[in-house]
């Protein structure tokens, strides 16, 4: 379901269902996450972990098409849009403002010149 989605009067899910379905989703990561932080076997843990991943990839498919079966809630198929991207945005960030300082790093590291460096108290380590 796309969080913009309304849900037609009298279908709205409860709460509790929807503590359900994320843990049914989330769950497996969480496990995975615990078996790596108590230092599983490395021969079993990456095998754990593309089972989550696929678990989390087909809960959720599954769960989309039980809202569409049963409630006929089908937003979670139709109502996806590609949103523009932001190039101009990134392109603006990477000139000016934001990313300026990986501009002044590039300039020192290609001048070579570490009195600039030491001046202008970049840290390059």
């Amino acid at each position: 379901m796309n969080r913009n989605s309304i849900l037609p009067p009298g279908r709205a899910r409860s709460p509790r269902n929807a503590r359900r379905e994320r843990f049914a989703v989330l769950g497996p990561l969480g496990l995975a996450t615990a078996a790596t932080f108590f230092g599983l076997d490395e021969d079993l843990l990456a095998p754990v972990w593309l089972a989550a991943v696929a678990w989390t990839f087909l809960a959720s498919f599954a769960l989309a098409l039980r809202a569409g079966l049963r409630g006929g809630d089908w937003s979670a198929f139709r109502d996806h849009r590609h949103e523009p991207g932001r190039e101009e945005e990134a392109d603006l960030d990477l000139r000016v403002g934001a990313y300026a300082f990986m501009r002044d790093r590039e300039d020192v590291l290609a001048n070579r010149d570490p009195r600039r460096s030491a001046d202008a108290g970049h840290d390059l380590s």
